[in-house]
């Protein structure tokens, strides 16, 4: 038998967010967040449309888009969640149980400012003590993320990420925890997914404000950017021996056919996928879509300069993979290509399986970011739960296909390093069942199995693989 063995200084972690596990929805001070709000939009219109009266609050979202409406797929409300917000401890020993030496969670930063101009929130400030005070204590290295697609509804209200004043809101959400947890958090994650949760909102009509508008998608990145280079200037200033960097949704494209326009469309759509990577890292847009036309005009000159202006290198690049994509050219769209299906296993979701996508991707951003330290900080399989009020753990306790999963993707890993990729730490996402945003409770990805009812947790069999690749630094 091969075994894949890691090096001795490899970070074996897992994954979760607040808004995905905490519930606590109105509790200690905390205002809603975008994805609240948004499932509340939704059961709200449901209740019209059913003629009910569920008594749900006003929402005083101006930004909610009428035209496309939030789609959910069950309608269990995320009001509790996992209820991190109280079993937090209990959750924290389980999890040092895996033998992990680091834990990638996120600040709800409507549970630290709650509203416009509002002073911290210190119920909110003392909750994220107690909780990295335990990770602490359990052996585990805090990753933190400022902010893992939670927007709080304020931000939103006045004007989300293309108002001008975005860059002074983010920063001071990150100066106060900065300050706060600074001195026990050495890991630092400025953004989650901001392609998706930025761009997408604006560009794209990807979650709330549902608008598909190019010149506001690039705003709104560009202001993400600029509030991710304020981030990293403060936290050098303040704790200079951390390290911070951001995490980016990253598939690997392919084309399928050796026509030059097909290959030059899917390095274009390769590279739309560093939008905001290539920013952070080099100061620059991707010069694949500088140099195609139709999407280079829509870039103002000034938001170049001032990338060149405002510059500050980040110390890694996290990187969520599930999938990897495949593209041919296509005149008329963003970047002259479009995505087609390929026969290849799939999860629940369906989340296409091809585990040496993350293998060609690793030595891909190797190679474009000249060596950067790599984290892969979500990578994970889904299952379905039909019933979403059927909550008998016992169909997937047996997760024979998860293990395989986690075993084919870390080998990719593994050989990737020994192909030379810098890659420094694995985060299986999720470290338990939680609400994922528009899929709900319905898709399963947790090495540990919450009961939603009960609250009950139950190791599934993954845990325990999971558990004997930690311990052995090693991979079968």
């Amino acid at each position: 038998m091969i075994n894949f063995v890691f090096p001795r200084d490899f970070l074996w972690g897992v994954a979760g967010s607040a808004f995905q596990m905490e519930g606590g929805m109105y509790e200690d001070g905390k205002d809603l967040n975008i994805r609240e709000v948004a499932w509340l939009d939704a059961a709200k219109r449901s209740a019209v449309e059913h003629g009910e009266e569920k008594g749900l609050p006003e929402l005083d979202a101006n930004w909610l888009n009428p035209e496309s409406p939030s789609k959910f797929r069950d309608s269990r409300s995320p009001e509790v969640g996992c209820d991190f917000y109280h079993k937090y401890a209990e959750d924290i020993e389980l999890f040092a149980s895996l033998g992990i030496n680091t834990f990638r969670f996120s600040i709800a930063w409507s549970r630290i400012i709650s509203d416009y101009g509002a002073e911290p929130n210190q119920a909110g400030i003392d909750y994220y003590n107690r909780v990295i005070d335990k990770m602490v204590a359990c052996g585990i290295q805090p990753f933190m993320d400022l902010w893992h697609s939670d927007l709080p509804r304020w931000v939103l209200n006045h004007g989300g990420f293309v108002s001008d004043e975005f860059v002074s809101w983010f920063s001071r959400f990150a100066e106060v925890c900065f300050r706060e947890f600074g001195d026990r958090v050495k890991f630092w994650s400025t953004c989650n997914e901001p392609m998706l949760n930025a761009y997408g909102p604006y560009a794209m009509a990807m979650g709330a404000p549902g608008m598909r508008d190019l010149s506001l998608g690039l705003k709104a990145a560009h202001h993400m950017v600029l509030a991710h280079f304020e981030a990293v200037r403060l936290l050098r200033k303040m704790w200079p021996d951390a390290k911070i960097g951001s995490v980016h949704n990253t598939s690997r494209y392919y084309c399928l056919s050796h026509e030059p326009a097909d290959t030059a469309a899917a390095a274009r759509y390769q590279a739309s996928q560093f939008l905001l990577c290539d920013p952070m890292i080099l100061g620059q847009y991707p010069q694949e879509l500088l140099d195609y036309e139709p999407f280079a005009k829509n870039i103002p000159l000034a938001y170049i300069d001032e990338l060149k202006e405002k510059f500050i290198p980040m110390d890694f690049l996290g990187l969520n993979y599930y999938q990897p994509g495949f593209v041919r050219a296509n005149d008329g769209t963003t970047y002259g290509a479009r995505g087609f299906k390929v026969d290849l296993p799939t999860d629940a979701y369906p989340f296409r399986t091809y585990a040496s996508g993350l293998y060609d991707l690793l030595l891909d951003l190797t190679e474009r970011y000249n060596g950067l330290d790599l984290l892969v900080t979500e990578n994970g399989y889904t299952q379905r739960r039909e019933d979403v009020y059927n909550m008998d753990l016992t169909p997937f306790h047996q997760d024979t296909k998860r293990q395989e999963y986690i075993r084919e993707h870390l080998r990719a890993c593994q050989r990737a390093i020994r192909a030379g990729a810098t890659l420094r730490g694995y985060y299986y996402w999720s470290c338990m069942d939680v609400w994922e945003s528009s899929m709900g409770y319905g898709y399963p990805m947790g090495l540990v199995a919450v009961n939603f009812d009960t609250l009950e947790r139950v190791p599934r069999e993954s845990f325990y693989y999971y558990q004997r690749i930690v311990k052995n630094n090693t991979v079968d």
